[in-house]
């Protein structure tokens, strides 16, 4: 008798269950011992018994594995479940909540068509002749589109007030047939309600009007502030070339002082240069007339008359001298203080009218 294995992972295919009972291949004896008998029976018995512990031990691994495979089965499917259980909760919620808004927006719809037709001072005949189609409507979806005891209009009972009489075809008798069409009640009144209409209109178009009015004032006004705008435009581009050609002007004028500066330096720087070259000068004449008033002394015999002559030479070179200086001196100065005069009174005509260019400039500006 060979044994079939069993595997834990292997597939309910797999597993195999003995067919048939073993069977001792040796021949049973009929008429024997008891004993033999009974040793026989008890192998059978152990026999049984070893199968029945292997058909035990296979049921158990074969419920392992069947409970194995459920799980892996099934615990996708219980996720889900519990994912599609708490999505329909919140569904279930926010339908709850959506119609609980609903009712609310519902119900506030309503009271405010209420309060509209409360407020209404009076219905006009086209709202009721639009209520009485929306009945006739309704009646004809409801599957009674002919009146008969009740008006589909007026949704008033039938009476002979409403009613004509008809020939039928076939020249039957005559009949009684219901006029079914919408009778119209309401009016617009013509009291205080359409005067009340009439002075809002004229209101309305005094208003209408003196909004024209504002208009054409606005745009006047605004054409008029572009035009200024142009205007300034044109101004600020003019005192920017002014600005600008002042700055140059200022520019040249402390170019000139520079130059003046400069004029003034030489010019002492000469006058001081002529101031010591005069004195060697003066000697050399002085030296020069004593070499003369020797050379003259010589043909002189009188001392006195060459006394005089010497100091009257003297005083004759030292006159010219002194005009000299004076002269050199007072041109430096009338020339240096002219120059400076006429640049400061030059550099403050140039300030003034900066200053006014400035101001004006600035009280141009917005």
């Amino acid at each position: 008798m060979t044994e079939t294995r069993f595997s834990v992972n292997s597939n309910l295919m797999n597993y195999s269950i003995p067919t048939e009972t073993s069977t001792d291949s040796r021949r049973e004896i009929k008429q024997g011992d008891s004993d033999t008998r009974t040793r026989q029976l008890e192998y059978q018995i152990e026999q049984l018994t070893l199968q029945n512990v292997k058909l035990q031990r296979t049921n158990r691994l074969l419920k392992v594995d069947t409970d194995n495979l459920i799980e892996q089965r099934t615990s996708p499917l219980e996720k889900i479940i519990e994912e599609l259980t708490i999505a329909n909760v919140k569904l279930q919620r926010k339908t709850r909540i959506l119609q609980q808004e609903v009712d609310e927006k519902s119900e506030q719809l309503n009271r405010y068509k209420e309060h509209q037709i409360l407020s209404m001072k009076s219905v006009g005949p086209e709202y009721e002749f639009l209520v009485q189609n929306i009945n006739l409507l309704q009646r004809q979806i409801a599957g009674h589109p002919i009146c008969e005891n009740t008006c589909c209009f007026t949704m008033k009972p039938i009476d002979h007030s409403n009613m004509i009489m008809t020939l039928p075809e076939d020249e039957e008798e005559v009949e009684a047939q219901h006029i079914c069409r919408p009778v119209i009640h309401s009016d617009i009144s013509q009291g205080s309600y359409a005067a009340e209409l009439e002075h809002k209109i004229v209101q309305l178009e005094q208003i209408i009007e003196e909004l024209d009015q504002e208009k054409e004032y606005i745009l006047r006004q605004h054409t008029y502030k572009d035009n200024d705008v142009e205007t300034l435009k044109k101004e600020l581009k003019v005192k920017d070339e002014i600005v600008s050609q002042l700055e140059h002007d200022f520019m040249c004028l402390e170019d000139q002082l520079e130059h003046l500066q400069k004029e003034l330096e030489r010019l002492s720087i000469q006058n001081d240069f002529l101031s010591r070259s005069s004195i060697p000068q003066h000697l050399k004449r002085q030296s020069q007339l004593l070499m003369e008033s020797k050379r003259r002394s010589l043909a002189i015999k009188d001392t006195h008359l060459f006394e005089h002559i010497l100091k009257q030479d003297l005083s004759e070179e030292e006159n010219t001298n002194n005009s000299n200086t004076n002269a050199n001196s007072s041109r430096c100065s009338s020339y240096s203080s002219n120059s400076s005069d006429e640049f400061i009174e030059n550099y403050k005509k140039a300030v003034i009218i900066t200053k006014e260019n400035r101001m004006s400039y600035l009280r141009v500006l917005p």
